[in-house]
């Protein structure tokens, strides 16, 4: 696993990361 190959993916994890973190923060202070 040289990390060339897993760029793509820990990039779109990464983005999918923040996509949910940022809809968290969007969403729970709205029911509080």
């Amino acid at each position: 696993m040289n990390g060339k190959e897993r760029s793509g993916v820990s990039q779109l994890i990464r983005a999918l990361i923040s996509i949910a973190i940022g809809l968290i923060i969007w969403y729970l202070p709205a029911p509080a």
